[in-house]
């Protein structure tokens, strides 16, 4: 950047000042021309205009600024702590009486009163953020980490809580474990939501734990193998033994808490009879509220957090959980009149949710889970039949796709292991890809072989 241009005629008014010690020191003065400029000889060019700037123009001088100038201007303001100001002596005596109330000023309530800098809701980060942590539930109730601290209450269910802090999506999980199971199942679950999100570059962000750290290290391999789109993904942690600075996650376990409690008071009210936390039927319900949360409550600028991600509405039909409805068979697949022409094409299902990949309905047929597009509601005497949902056997887990470690054809085709007293360490780096599973076959009982191989 350049400064405006400078003539020769404008400069006459100033001086040129020199640094001698730290001191200013008028070095010359070019105002007085007759004893600073001097005349130009018979033939010499005159390189300055100073003969032409005599009638008031003249070539122009160009100042360059000195290097660096340019980075000054694009400097971010400067945020300097707040000064605690410097009171009164009397102030003083009169506050060290009690120190009341809290005083910044006053080293002692700082050091024991004294919270730090607040959490606030800084610029939202260009990257996504997906944050996730465990809900705990027992015999009698539903526990946050924070709140299992010191309790001695046995754990039925493990529920890992994800949030995209983005769009204020929200994913829940019943789990066998916190951590990484044998199946991979919580890492499966995590690849797919990060998948049905849709984003190319996102953050996974959990807290310092162990076992919720190696979950993210796994998930993160699973989605760098497993995602198709994503382009770059990362891992991030709050600081340590700062529970606050993750308090995206943290809210959302409370609304998943208090919502899914809700949840379940009003089914045991239907029931007429109280739902044990190992009942198959809470691993459904467990997805259902997250799932609720998500595509009916809407945040300041009128919108849901599914309406963030999909650029619509949720537009299907909403029913109480475990209501019976009916639901349709499809027209067309395998099950397509697989008991003939004449037989029924709707029969009796109870409802446990919605299938978040396809616009279905999941409902418990007689004695396995089953998805509809369709779904007609039955007369209101007829909804609630009693023992229906003590008959679902079903979980969510169980349902799931399992982790089926592969076999040989033949057993004896295995190659023979390595001799110890022959036995090399192979190059560092080596890579292992799937052909090489399918070739050589997987060691069994090995809990991470799964991420390679999906």
């Amino acid at each position: 950047m350049k400064k405006p241009p400078v003539r020769p005629s404008e400069m006459r008014d100033q001086t040129d000042v020199a640094k001698v010690d730290g001191e200013d020191e008028v070095v010359k003065d070019i105002s007085d021309k007759n004893e600073d400029v001097m005349p130009l000889e018979e033939g010499e060019p005159d390189l300055f205009g100073n003969a032409e700037a005599e009638e008031g123009e003249g070539p122009v001088i160009e100042l360059d600024e000195p290097d660096g100038a340019d980075l000054e201007d694009e400097c971010s303001p400067c945020r300097p702590a707040p000064d605690p100001g410097r009171p009164s002596q009397s102030e003083v005596e009169d506050h060290n009486i009690d120190h009341l109330p809290y005083r910044c000023w006053c080293e002692d309530c700082v050091r024991g009163r004294g919270t730090g800098e607040r959490h606030r809701a800084g610029e939202e980060s260009s990257v996504p953020i997906i944050a996730f942590d465990y809900l705990f539930i027992t015999k009698n109730r539903i526990l946050r980490r924070d709140e299992l601290e010191g309790n001695a209450e046995e754990i039925d269910i493990r529920v890992l809580v994800v949030k995209d802090t983005r769009s204020k999506m929200l994913f829940a999980h019943t789990v066998l474990r916190k951590g990484v199971e044998a199946d991979n199942y919580s890492v499966k679950r995590l690849v797919e939501d990060v998948e049905w999100l849709g984003y190319k570059n996102i953050i996974l962000k959990s807290d310092n734990e162990s076992a919720i750290k190696f979950l993210l290290t796994a998930a993160l391999m699973g989605i760098k193998t497993g995602v198709k789109g994503v382009e770059q993904v990362g891992g991030e942690h709050p600081p340590a033994y700062d529970s606050r600075a993750n308090g995206s996650i943290e809210n959302a376990a409370k609304d998943i808490q208090g919502h899914l409690r809700t949840m379940k008071f009003s089914l045991e009210r239907r029931l007429g009879k109280r739902l044990t936390p190992r009942h198959p039927v809470m691993s459904w319900l467990v997805e259902h509220v997250a799932w609720l949360l998500s595509v009916k409550r809407r945040g300041k600028d009128g919108r849901t957090a599914f309406q963030r991600v999909r650029g619509r509405e949720f537009a299907k039909r909403q029913v109480e959980f475990g209501e019976r409805c009916l639901y349709k068979l499809p027209s067309k697949g395998p099950r397509h009149d697989e008991a003939g022409k004449l037989h029924e094409r709707w029969r009796r299902g109870l409802f446990l949710g919605y299938a978040h990949s396809s616009s279905e309905y999941v409902y418990w047929g007689t004695s396995a889970v089953v998805k509809s597009r369709h779904l007609q509601r039955m007369r209101q005497p007829l909804r609630w039949p009693v023992g229906a949902l003590e008959a679902v056997t079903g979980d969510k887990h169980g349902d799931y796709p399992k982790c089926v470690v592969p076999m040989l054809a033949d057993e004896g085709q295995r190659p023979e292991p390595v001799p110890v007293e022959n036995y090399r360490p192979g190059p560092l780096g080596i890579q292992i890809r799937k052909r090489d599973f399918e070739e050589h076959g997987a060691t069994i009982g090995c809990p991470r072989w799964g991420l390679q191989y999906d």
